[in-house]
């Protein structure tokens, strides 16, 4: 790697019944990622698939975090990192962000780490293993002085209402509490702000394919 990034030591919480490890994903994972990968997104069309998690691995391991229940993979988060320009143009979307999931379009110089993908297997869910994984990626950008932390969110909750409003009325509404989104207050639970709709953002019929730009910004990269 160009870039020389400083990779922080294996996190670990003991909970009563339950022990739970976090470090960085590699090639001999793929098998595991692969596992989780069907079972938190049924739909193939939203699925990584092998060469997507080996081109990720080889290009940016760094910023691939797994999640252990019991020595168990149960979740991961798949970053990279962006420049700040990409996000100025009117027409991005996640496959253009990620180069269609294979990470090819990571910037070692940029300064915005990139959530890819945030899965977790669901029958670990409860557990509070996302909060976890978005944790360990605020203290990566901490760590390596990025600026921001940033994802694009699917809006779930939205074909409740899509007869009525347009995502960007949707998202208007949420900001006002006038409506609930499960995954926005997710991601806002997480201290995530949510900035603007991103049309045509990825494949989610239930979000009519829009996502919400999502941003936690390091105070201390200021």
């Amino acid at each position: 790697m160009r870039n020389e990034l400083h990779w922080r030591s294996k996190i670990t919480v003991k909970t009563e019944t339950r022990s739970i490890a976090i470090r960085k994903l590699s090639l001999a994972d793929i098998p595991e990622m692969l596992m989780v990968e069907k079972l938190a997104w049924p739909d193939s069309k939203q699925q990584f698939s092998k060469e997507n998690f080996k081109s990720q691995l080889r290009i940016f391991s760094n910023g691939c975090f797994g999640i252990y229940v019991d020595g168990k993979l149960a979740g991961m988060l798949n970053g990279l990192i962006l420049s700040k320009s990409v996000f100025f143009k009117k027409d991005y979307s996640w496959y253009s962000l990620t180069d269609n999931g294979n990470f090819k379009s990571h910037n070692g110089k940029g300064k915005i780490f990139f959530v890819g993908s945030l899965s977790v297997n669901p029958a670990y869910q409860g557990l509070g293993l996302g909060k976890l994984l978005l944790e360990k990626a605020k203290s990566f950008v901490i760590s390596n002085r990025l600026e921001s932390v940033m994802l694009g969110s699917r809006i779930p909750d939205y074909k409740k209402f899509k007869s009525r409003y347009t995502p960007i009325q949707y998202l208007n509404k949420y900001k006002k509490h006038e409506l609930s989104d499960w995954l926005l207050r997710f991601y806002e639970n997480a201290k995530f702000k949510p900035k603007s709709v991103i049309p045509n953002y990825f494949y989610d019929p239930d979000s009519s394919n829009a996502g919400v730009l999502m941003i936690w910004d390091n105070k201390d990269s200021k």
